[in-house]
């Protein structure tokens, strides 16, 4: 019985924790940004959203430096053959450091500033949270909360760049799709599964001490 009972415990308190695991990833379930477009097109340029809205990744094969413009329109990337660049002094570089902009921007990060450029990779490839592409709320959006089972457009989004001497713009758009088999239905089959092996555990130890007993009262005295 004392078995039973450390069982059943670890299940009370392990199933929450699974049941809330489906909620416990770096972005909101459900949404979706996708890439439309990219004016003007250029060979050897590649842009696509990765983790549903959690993180924009470029790479930049054309042969000709790509700069991408922060929230303020300063300089934030360099992306191109010699590898990519970050402009320390821009704020975009402290805030896509997380999903939802949970950092301190030190005094130093000023957007009007000479560019400071610090090399973080060879190749002319990265990725990073974009703060424009996601949904930044922790709450869902209002059309969200009237009909969570229906798809939704969020909002249109646009990223701005310069390819050598020539503006450039990543425009998409932010989608809602409801998750299939939700964080609730996710929870309650984890919550299930985590029961009955806990279940069956006790059984078989009590199983196992019900037999040694039975095998110490057949022993001669």
């Amino acid at each position: 019985m004392r078995a039973l009972a450390v069982v059943l415990l670890a299940t009370v308190v392990l199933a929450p924790a699974a049941a809330a695991h489906p909620q416990a990833k770096g972005y909101a379930r459900g949404f979706q940004s996708k890439v439309v477009a990219v004016r003007p097109e250029v060979v050897g340029l590649t842009v696509r959203v990765l983790g549903g809205d959690d993180r924009l990744r470029l790479e930049n094969k054309s042969g000709t430096e790509l700069v991408v413009l922060g929230y303020d329109e300063e300089p934030y990337l360099r992306i191109g053959p010699n590898g990519v660049f970050r402009n320390v002094r821009s704020p975009a570089v402290y805030l896509n450091q997380d999903r939802f902009a949970r950092v301190a921007v030190p005094l130093s990060a000023d957007p009007g500033a000479k560019p400071d450029w610090k090399q973080v990779s060879t190749r002319p490839v990265w990725q990073w949270h974009d703060h424009r592409i996601q949904w930044m709320a922790l709450g869902p959006p209002p059309a969200v909360r009237a009909a969570p089972r229906a798809t939704h457009t969020i909002f249109k989004w646009r990223v701005p760049a310069r390819l050598g001497d020539r503006p450039l713009a990543v425009s998409g758009k932010l989608d809602y799709v409801p998750p299939a088999g939700g964080g609730t239905s996710s929870g309650l089959v984890a919550l299930v599964v985590i029961t009955g092996i806990g279940v069956l555990l006790a059984f078989a130890l009590m199983l196992l001490r019900l037999r040694r007993g039975e095998e110490a009262a057949t022993q001669p005295g």
